[in-house]
């Protein structure tokens, strides 16, 4: 299953983003309400950074650019190159950036907070067998 964030600048519904049916589709689907869309510009520059625009992005980055002018990240996506473009596409345009497994907004740093592994020589407990 995919968990997705959604990034962009988006109407609010209490804590979180407001989500409306959208009738124009078969079977119809819930999209969330943006208020502008994110800076074509921004998108762009960072994109060149890495040599790609918006339908050359690699699938696996879990990335959707949508028409509404707002895009859609598999939350658990590995590939750093996509996770270092979205964060910095939410630091600068200062959008939305919305779990909805959670129901929760959160900062581009709580995306993909990196904790160290434990080295096995600093394990507190030595096992013996």
């Amino acid at each position: 299953m995919i968990h997705y964030v959604y990034l962009g600048h988006f109407e609010r519904a209490g804590n979180f983003i407001r989500f409306e049916k959208r009738a124009d589709t078969k079977p119809a689907w819930y999209r969330p309400v943006v208020l502008h869309p994110l800076a074509p510009m921004v998108l762009a520059e960072l994109l060149a950074e890495k040599g790609l625009t918006p339908s050359t992005v690699p699938d696996d980055w879990g990335l959707s650019f949508e028409e509404e002018g707002f895009l859609t990240c598999d939350r658990h996506t590995r590939n750093r190159d996509a996770r270092a473009f979205v964060k910095r596409l939410a630091l600068r345009t200062g959008c939305d950036v919305a779990d909805y497994s959670s129901l929760s907004l959160l900062s581009p740093d709580d995306l993909w907070r990196t904790e160290p592994m434990s080295q096995a020589d600093q394990a507190k407990e030595k096992v013996v067998l």
